[in-house]
């Protein structure tokens, strides 16, 4: 959000030289007008394509799914046909404007257009590095919908917590009723998201990364952190917070605990718990089924005990 509104802001600012200055203003020849409207096409550009990732998240959210989107190819003919058609469309009007005493040819300003886009992508990207750190990123979560149960929505979220490198913060979202409740999981700190989902005997869903087995009741709204110890299979609440630090399963006051951040949570024996799960789907850039995708094995990146 920030970066783009810096690059706007830049990318303004040749236009606004232009008409700030009354010499300039008054001149109107072609290429001088392309310095006028080009960044007026560019910002049009911005616009449409927010507008159009708007509408396609509203539908999904409506939904709780995954919609249908519109291909690349309608989607790159809409976004630089509403920014090319302001581009010819304002060079008219600037021209007639001033009665300018040639004919306004828009082949300048289209030739200017494209290398000046390729130009405001690549500072866009520096910008976007540069503010990463001041950007809380609130509204850039990415949401990947699993089909809903009994009327019930499960909402997988991701949100980068680094400007280049695949490492982000996790949660689920229960929806009941059009009411959300979230639940946060652990921060994945490398690697692309990847989930296997397994369907449990009891109704309850597996979800397996490379680092952590988690329990999802989608009927309570909670997620479950799984951990084996001697033999046995141990299972216990996420906190709903940012967890920093946890440990694997150990007695305490002769019960069965774990740590996960500020809180030390009582675990539960579910050995068992696993047999006869069948696989469900997985979740990479967005949920696929069972028979969409098939079961690729987790390596988990270390043992835990």
């Amino acid at each position: 959000m920030y970066e783009d509104i810096i690059t706007l802001m830049i990318v303004l600012l040749p236009a606004v030289i232009a008409w700030a200055v009354p010499k300039l203003r008054k001149r109107n020849g072609n290429w001088l007008i392309s310095l006028k409207i080009v960044p007026l096409g560019i910002i049009v550009l911005f616009m449409v394509d927010k507008i159009i990732n708007g509408i396609y998240r509203w539908r999904c959210e409506y939904h709780l799914t995954n919609v249908a989107n519109l291909s690349s190819g309608i989607r790159t003919a809409i976004i630089l046909g509403s920014a090319l058609l302001t581009v010819i469309l304002a060079g008219f009007l600037i021209n007639r404007k001033y009665r300018a005493e040639k004919k306004f040819n828009p082949l300048p300003s289209i030739l200017l257009f494209f290398p000046s886009l390729i130009a405001v992508s690549i500072l866009n990207f520096f910008i976007s590095l540069a503010v990463f750190n001041f950007n809380d990123h609130q509204d850039e979560w990415h949401c990947v919908y699993l089909p809903r149960e009994n009327g019930d929505g499960l909402v997988f979220e991701q949100q980068s917590i680094h400007p280049f490198l695949a490492e982000y913060n996790y949660r689920l979202r229960f929806v009941r009723d059009r009411e959300s409740t979230y639940q946060q999981l652990f921060v994945n700190y490398g690697g692309r998201t990847h989930f296997n989902l397994y369907r449990l005997k009891d109704g309850r869903i597996l979800f397996r990364d490379k680092d952590w087995d988690y329990i999802v009741d989608r009927v309570k709204q909670q997620a479950f952190r799984l951990e084996h110890l001697d033999d046995h299979l141990y299972m216990a609440q996420v906190p709903d917070e940012n967890i920093d630090s946890w440990s694997g399963p150990y007695e305490k006051d002769g019960k069965i605990v774990m740590d996960m951040g500020k809180h030390t949570v009582p675990a539960e024996d579910v050995t068992g718990i696993l047999d006869g799960m069948e696989y469900y789907g997985c979740i990479t850039d967005r949920f696929y089924s069972s028979s969409e995708k098939a079961e690729h094995k987790i390596t988990k990146t270390r043992e835990r005990q």
